[in-house]
């Protein structure tokens, strides 16, 4: 049942973190996905802690620059590369994070 649910079957061993030059927290953002996925009800928790992950770790997966050393080192060879793309389209996304309206952000930049 669980691995039915489950879109990107990661088992988390970071071996690919290692050597991205990106520094993108790969598992961490699979699991997100993963548990994003399984939501049928708010995501409000997930984009948050997308959010406060790419924040704490400085980078995201649209940073991914393609450059492939991950999947050289997945032993599950996944094919991470095009993973972190849907991750990166499906949290950075505009309707996964709401909009401001137009008279808060004026408020803030101010």
């Amino acid at each position: 049942m669980i691995r039915q649910n489950t879109a990107i079957a990661c088992i988390a061993c970071e071996y690919c973190t290692s050597g991205c030059p990106q520094n993108i927290m790969i598992p961490s953002y699979f699991a997100l996905y993963n548990s994003l996925k399984r939501t049928t009800g708010s995501s409000s928790s997930q984009v948050l802690y997308y959010h406060n992950t790419s924040i704490a770790a400085g980078s995201k997966p649209g940073d991914c620059i393609a450059c492939g050393q991950c999947e050289k080192s997945c032993p599950q060879h996944l094919p991470i590369r095009q993973y972190l793309k849907e991750v990166a389209q499906k949290f950075e996304s505009s309707d996964l994070f709401p909009k401001m309206p137009s008279q808060l952000k004026r408020g803030i930049s101010q």
